[in-house]
């Protein structure tokens, strides 16, 4: 029998992420108070699922979708509002997200601090609302004397190809306090964490896509820091922190500030004997609260997520989503706003050293005697391709069922050497007949850059086309990325 080939695994994940709702008086989409007393109507007027749906009708991705939701889905934590927040769970378990309803069990929410009874003393009087909320939206049965109902872990790898965390960061949140303010993940949840964590076996932990959602921010940056409010991020978020990396979490998404943020906390001391991999916080801005800092608008944030597991390396593609209500100075009718892409973001993850480390046994000067013949071919390579030199980058694919994506492009050498007419009219790139053959003029784009998505290394050709006649062949190599493992075990932060 022939050898049977097993293509690498690749994890892919399409996250919608909602935070800030913020049911209530400064809700964006209700229609306000009226002049005088009461309310302005609601006919006419969009509900924030309206927005949201006809926003994400668009095509499936071919991959799992998943809406996760950090916090502050209300105001004050009333029954009213939690009731119009489970209304919004029910629509959008139900409706089409990206081609298709996703169903109550691939939406993921965590509370903020505005979702409990603040000023309550005692904690299941403060957590009652939220609980039954909770219970009401979700088919649960939980008690609010129970803190562990209001935390959960999701070993979704069979489905999803995902580990979900739903953390609670605003356990101990209550008015008059010094926990008013800031949220806290306590050493009872932590240790909940690692132990969940643990018992999944470690091979089928290391293929999954890993995402923690929590409502405050884990690390206080510049941008999200407010001097009138003290230190209001997660008390004990080192040891979180700590935990989600040496488990090589990918992502950690949440809320509260209502400005969107991304950054990769990276940090590495020299004192660990072992560093682990970076992990992506994203911090939502409020998707339809009015109280937004500064000149900021509501908005949402897409992410695409592949994982290839074999060589430790990912990429997150972010898009924050946008609500235009205003156009030229000018207020939109509220069934006339429209989303649109803020920023769009997309980063690639190394869980180990990108490349191995180089032990030469010797080295020599350049001889013209033994090396001359050689340096004679090098050089004549120059000149057969006129200086336009083919290079690639390898990144994991985002197509589904592919594994990797390679960028190609032309890097003129020394360019002020080189003349108009050794520039190419056409570079068409091929790898064989399994791929299309893709042609760049120089007219479309200056670099003759294509991209190419594949699921096994391959040798990829550009054939440069002159305004002479004359053509030239020139070669890269698509590799397959491995997590390339130091021997002397050190890390490779570049």
């Amino acid at each position: 029998m022939g050898e049977v080939k097993v293509e690498p695994l690749t994890r892919q994940l399409v996250v919608v992420h909602l935070s800030d709702v913020h049911f209530g008086d400064h809700h964006r989409f209700s229609p306000g108070k009226a002049v005088g007393a009461g309310n302005l109507p609601k006919a006419g007027h969009p509900t924030l699922a309206d927005s949201l749906l006809r926003d994400l009708a668009v095509a499936d991705p071919d991959c799992p979708v998943i809406v996760c939701i950090t916090g502050d889905l209300v105001e004050t934590g009333t029954a009213r509002e939690l009731r119009h927040a489970a209304d919004l769970i029910k629509q959008l378990a139900a409706s089409d997200i990206l081609g298709r309803p996703r169903g109550l069990e691939n939406i993921f929410v965590v509370p903020g601090n505005h979702d409990l009874c603040f000023a309550e003393e005692v904690a299941e009087d403060r957590w009652a609302p939220w609980t039954a909320f909770h219970n009401r939206a979700f088919g649960k049965t939980a008690d609010s004397q129970d803190p562990a109902s209001r935390f959960s872990f999701h070993n979704r790898i069979a489905d999803l190809g995902a580990v979900i965390l739903c953390l609670n960061s605003a356990e101990y949140v209550q008015k008059d306090t010094p926990e008013a303010k800031r949220g806290t993940i306590d050493q009872f949840q932590l240790t909940r964490i690692k132990e969940f964590l643990k018992s999944i076996p470690a091979k089928d932990l290391d293929s999954a896509i890993r995402i923690a959602l929590i409502h405050h921010h884990p690390v206080l940056i510049p941008g999200l820091a407010e001097s009138e409010q003290g230190y209001d991020a997660v008390s004990n978020a080192g040891y979180l922190l700590n935990e989600l990396r040496t488990f090589g979490f990918h992502l950690v998404l949440h809320g509260h500030k209502h400005t969107p943020y991304h950054f990769s906390e990276d940090s590495f001391t020299a004192f660990r004997e072992e560093n682990s991999p970076p992990i992506l916080i994203v911090a939502g801005g409020s998707v339809s609260s009015k109280e937004i800092r500064g000149s900021g608008q509501n908005c949402y944030n897409r992410l695409a997520i592949k994982w290839n597991p074999e060589a430790r390396q990912g990429r997150i593609h972010l898009s924050t989503r946008s609500l235009k209500i205003e156009d030229r100075g000018r207020e939109i009718l509220p069934g006339e706003w429209v989303w649109t892409d803020k920023l769009i973001d997309d980063r690639q993850y190394l869980g180990g050293p990108r490349a191995p480390q180089t032990f030469a046994a010797a080295s020599r000067k350049f001889s013209d005697g033994e090396d001359g013949a050689d340096e004679v071919i090098r050089k004549r390579r120059y000149a057969e391709l006129r200086l336009n030199m083919p290079v690639c980058e390898v990144m994991p694919s985002l197509l589904p069922g592919q594994h990797n994506e390679v960028r190609l492009w032309i890097e003129p050498h020394r360019p002020e050497h080189q003349k108009d007419e050794d520039k190419p009219l056409r570079a068409i790139w091929s790898a064989g007949n399994l791929h299309e053959v893709i042609a760049v003029s120089r007219e479309q784009d200056e670099r003759y850059c294509a991209t190419m998505n594949y699921y096994g290394p391959m040798l990829v050709q550009v054939r440069l086309e002159f305004s002479d006649g004359e053509y030239a062949h020139g070669h890269v190599y698509a590799r397959m990325p491995v997590a390339y493992q130091r021997p002397d075990r050190t890390i490779d932060i570049g």
